[in-house]
């Protein structure tokens, strides 16, 4: 009877990886040859695997873009990635996902279906490399992976949450051009510059899963899951309270109020039918007795807690049109890491 061969696996050692990442980097291309077999893993069945100069398949496509520093010869570290963040020094991981996929080539001719397929490479390897070519020159954002219909992005938090916004609205308008239905689900973890890599990618998969259960063509992010035009608006807020607050106009200890407060959708969900409890969403007006009465800031709080509690309301009661009211506590949150670096800060 036919038998397999004993197969000895040998760890290639990092040094070798980090070989081959320099020689990636500095490539332009790649060759599949027949070749004897070798010690190095990209040999097998009698083919190999190597890096060219004169090929041309990197050109103009993030296949090969990773942060790297010339001058020192090495890749950029995460540690030093962090620090082109603005406020508190995290790395966010991003994953990017095409909804229903299927609908793209399902029952689809050969000629229409290999234009979709090639369609959407083009999109997530060389217009991706566009939207995030200065991040990564400015070692700001690291890409993992990205091809096919997904990706998988690494960098300074606050970076990737700006990109995603502009991957989601360039996408869009891709999808519009070549008459696509599709839309972009994402997640994203923010966490320590020294947390595992592989618990990383898999808390973003985890993340991801979550907005596309939640019903596709959203973003999940601190835990909630927004569609891409609250998302957007959670972003102009988080600039708008980073401005007040870095001018001390607000005290800073008032974002964390405003997320951790028991007035979150959650809170309210889960209380019994009926129930809801007035004086808590009249509470949060208690929170503006140290911003200075007419001002700009004083005006600008007013409107956005009046805001907030009209979504938290509309939320619970189920009306149509309502707000999000999620997008107000990621918007505090966001600014809370925005202004991380703050050596003033007012307490009350």
């Amino acid at each position: 009877p036919f038998q397999l061969s004993p197969f000895s696996f040998k760890p290639y050692a990092p040094e070798k990886w980090e070989d081959f990442t320099q020689e990636l980097i500095k490539s332009s291309g790649f060759s599949i040859e027949q070749k004897p077999p070798t010690n190095s893993p990209f040999s097998k069945a009698g083919y190999s695997f190597s890096l060219q100069k004169k090929e041309r398949q990197f050109e103009g496509k993030i296949l090969n873009k990773i942060p790297f520093q010339h001058e020192k010869n090495k890749v950029v570290e995460f540690d030093e990635i962090v620090q082109k963040a603005t406020g508190d020094k995290k790395l966010a991981a991003l994953v990017i996902d095409v909804d229903n996929l299927g609908s793209l080539f399902r029952d689809k001719e050969l000629d229409e279906y290999q234009r979709n397929s090639q369609k959407l490479t083009e999109f997530f390897e060389v217009k991706l490399y566009h939207i995030l070519q200065k991040e990564i020159d400015e070692h700001a954002i690291y890409p993992v992976f990205a091809g096919g219909d997904d990706c998988f992005l690494v960098g300074a938090w606050d970076k990737i949450l700006e990109k995603s916004l502009t991957i989601q609205e360039k996408f869009s308008a891709f999808a519009r051009e070549n008459r696509f239905s599709n839309t972009l689900s994402a997640g994203v973890v923010i966490v320590s510059p020294k947390f595992p890599m592989v618990r990383m990618a898999e808390e973003a998969e985890n993340v991801l899963k979550i907005a596309k259960n939640y019903g596709k063509n959203g973003i999940c992010i601190f835990g909630e899951v927004l569609s891409w035009t609250d998302f957007a608006e959670a972003m102009k807020i988080a600039n708008e309270l980073k401005d007040f607050v870095n001018k001390d106009e607000l005290p800073r200890n008032l974002l964390h109020r405003l997320q951790s407060s028991e007035l979150g959708f959650t809170s309210l969900a889960e209380q019994k039918a009926g129930k809801i409890n007035f004086p808590r969403i009249h509470r949060l007006m208690y929170y503006l007795r140290n911003v200075q009465e007419n001002t700009d800031a004083r005006k600008y709080l007013e409107k956005l807690f009046k805001d907030y509690k009209e979504a938290l309301l509309g939320n619970f009661l189920k009306k149509a049109g309502s707000k999000n009211s999620a997008l107000y506590v990621v918007a505090a949150r966001w600014a809370e890491l925005l202004t991380k670096s703050q050596v003033k800060e007012n307490k009350n």
